[in-house]
This record gives structure tokens, C-alpha cells and sequence, in this order.
């Protein structure tokens, strides 16, 4: 509408008469999903692949061949449901009867994104030219999907043998090497790497996060300085003393506020680790939320960094301030209904952080419902 004042009385006149002479309305333009009705047909095949009711599905398609390529809600066609519930055998008859491997659903999905758990209905459906590289509307491809979970190599080499890229990445630039590494499978990684998985950034910090052992050794002759660095980021938060110097020996450099990671490290890191990371750039006068890092330090208890900290000359400017003192609550009641909200606002900043939106919501949820 005009920002200032309404539309003349010949103007909207004219909108009225193109209404009343069937203009259409453009949802495409406006961004809206363009829905259909359901194909009952449609319908009828996919309860009965979703129920494992092959007698009714082939009855179904014998009565409604048209259909084959119909779509029931939210645009899934049969041979989704086939790729998804049934067996190789409903995927090619579907395929036999011109299903079309390529139809994408409301969601961008496609046969192939949901047949990953299965080789042969993979194997069926690359050999009717199902596109090895289509995305969802999320971005994924079958490959990226597939390499999320543990033990699919026969998957994963069949797709990369039919033109799959391995370097393709997520919106959000994660490739397939981390979503592998995410799944913890070493093997699963080699096959990826063979193929030319992309490599920059190189997720040996992810190894060492995920706690995936073998995927760290496998990557680690590959890694450039800073995925060393950021790997020793990683160790250090963890505390795994064999990784730092692993890390130390083939040159990583700490990041300057490591210290920081160290007073809130898992495990206790020893003087001489300390001064080390000291010795190869980290800051002694780094400052925290609370003031230096030795009254970081001090507020953790950490006694190892506080002591290396007073040999590498840093003094002590002060005393760490007390801790807030909150005023307690009336009621229980009123104790809770202040707690809640803080707890959800730091729910919210961890978990964003760790990149665990499911995460999020599920302690959300837990916390409202308590």
C-alpha cells in the first residue's frame, strides 16, 4: 500500500475489475510455498509402503499407473516413500513404471536423500539418473547426509563412484570430513579423503572433540599450522597432556588468550605445560570477565596456573572481588520464578555456542515443563 495515504477511488476500482477477471494471486512471488491437493492414489501407495502392505501398494499402482508420479502431502511422490519405507523391490517397479528419480518434496527432498541407509535402492536409482549432487532446501546432498552416520561406506563409495562430490559443504561451511568426523567413523574419513575431500579448514579439532582417536592420528600429518593451533585449543580444553605436546613438538602456536582455556581446562595442566604455552605466546596479561587473568585464575582455584603465572612475573594487582552476594527469595516459589529465566538465557548462549540447536530446545522444554 502507498506509505502516505490510501489508494484513489479509480485506482482501487481498477484492482477490482482485474480481481473479478480471474487475475491470479502470485504466491510464487511472495515467496510462498505453492501447495496442491494430495493425490489420494498417492496416498494410498504411501500408507502402504509405510505399513509394509505390499499387496495393497501393488494394487494401488496397478489401478493408478498415472499416479506414479503424483504427490501426496507435502509433495512426497511414491518413490520417496518407496526409497524411505520400502525395499529395493517397490523401487523398481516404481522406477519401471517411469517414477521419476529427480522429484524433489516441499522440502527439497529427493528418492536419493532418503535411500541412504540402503546400497542396492541407491544402486537402482543412480542407474535411472538420479542426481548424485541435488541439494534439500537445507543444503544437504545424499553424500552429506549419508556421511553423518557411522558404518555407510558402501553408500558413501557407490555415491562418490557415480560423481558425488566430496567437497560439497553445508550452508553453514561444514564439509563432509567434519560430518564424518562427527560420526566418529576413521574409515569412513579415509574413503572420504582418497576422493578429494575438501580439506581446508582440516577438522582436527573436531577429531579431538568428537573424541574420535583414529580420526585425529589419520589427519594429523595432514594438518597446516592452523588447524594445529586450533587443535591445541582443543586439547588444552580437554586437558589431554599427550595431545599438547604431541601438538607443541610439530609446532602449534597457542592462541594468545589460551591461559583463559587453561584455568577451565577438564583436567589439570601441569606448571611446565603452562610455561610452555607461556614460552610460545601466550598472554600473561590477558584480560577476563573478571578482571586479570590471575584473578582468573585464583577464581577457579587453579594453583598450577596461578603459580606459573607468579614465575613468569605477573603480581598480584589486587584481591579478587567477592562474589555477589543475591538477596534470597521470599518463597520457593519466588526463588524459581527469578532462576528460570537466567537458566534459559544461559541455556540459550551455551548451547548456541556448542551448535546444538536440538540441544537447545530439549533443555528448554525440560525446563519449562519443570
Amino acid at each position: 500500500m502507498p506509505p502516505d495515504a490510501p489508494l484513489p477511488q479509480e485506482q482501487v476500482s481498477i484492482i477490482k475489475t482485474w480481481i473479478d477477471q480471474g487475475a491470479e494471486w502470485p504466491d510464487v512471488l511472495s515467496g510462498e510455498t505453492v501447495t496442491s491437493q494430495p493425490d489420494l492414489a498417492v496416498v494410498k501407495m504411501m500408507h502402504a509402503l509405510r505399513n509394509g502392505n505390499r499387496q495393497e501398494f501393488n494394487r494401488a499402482l496397478r489401478d493408478n499407473p498415472k499416479s506414479v508420479n503424483g504427490k501426496g502431502q507435502g509433495g512426497w511422490t511414491p518413490i520417496m516413500f518407496a526409497a524411505l519405507y520400502g525395499d529395493a523391490e517397490d523401487v523398481k517397479l516404481l522406477l519401471a513404471q517411469g517414477a521419476d528419480p529427480n522429484a524433489q518434496n516441499d522440502g527439497g527432498g529427493t528418492s536419493l536423500m532418503y535411500a541412504i541407509e540402503d546400497a542396492e535402492k541407491i544402486r537402482l536409482l543412480l542407474d535411472r539418473g538420479a542426481e548424485a549432487n541435488a541439494r534439500s532446501g537445507e543444503g544437504r546432498t545424499a553424500l552429506l547426509i549419508a556421511v553423518g552416520r557411522a558404518g555407510s561406506n558402501a553408500v558413501v563409495q557407490l555415491l562418490l563412484e557415480r560423481g558425488a562430490s566430496a567437497s560439497a559443504r553445508l550452508p553453514d561451511g561444514r564439509g563432509a570430513l567434519q560430518l564424518a568426523v562427527a560420526a566418529r567413523d576413521a574409515s569412513l574419513l579415509r574413503l572420504l579423503l582418497d576422493h578429494g575431500a575438501g580439506r581446508a579448514p582440516l577438522p582436527l579439532a573436531n577429531a579431538l572433540l568428537a573424541g574420535c582417536t583414529d580420526c585425529f592420528d589419520m589427519l594429523l600429518p595432514l594438518a597446516e599450522p592452523s588447524s594445529l593451533n586450533s587443535a591445541l585449543t582443543a586439547a588444552t580444553r580437554l586437558g589431554d597432556l599427550q595431545t599438547i605436546k604431541i601438538l607443541l613438538t610439530r609446532g602449534a602456536k597457542p592462541d594468545p588468550n589460551i591461559l583463559q582455556t587453561v584455568a577451565l581446562s577438564t583436567n589439570a595442566i601441569p606448571v611446565d605445560i603452562i610455561e610452555t604455552l607461556i614460552g610460545a605466546g601466550a598472554r600473561t596479561d590477558a584480560k577476563t570477565s573478571i578482571g586479570t587473568i590471575l584473578d582468573f585464575a585464583k577464581r577457579q582455584g587453579n594453583t598450577a596456573l596461578v603459580d606459573a603465572l607468579s614465575r613468569a612475573g605477573v603480581s598480584d594487582q589486587g584481591s579478587v572481588p567477592s562474589p555477589p552476594k543475591p538477596k534470597p527469595s521470599g518463597s520457593v516459589r519466588g526463588a524459581l520464578d527469578r532462576s528460570l529465566p537466567l537458566l534459559q538465557r544461559a541455556d540459550v548462549a551455551f548451547m548456541q555456542r556448542a551448535g546444538c540447536v536440538s540441544c537447545h530446545n530439549n533443555s528448554l522444554t525440560a525446563m519449562t515443563v519443570a
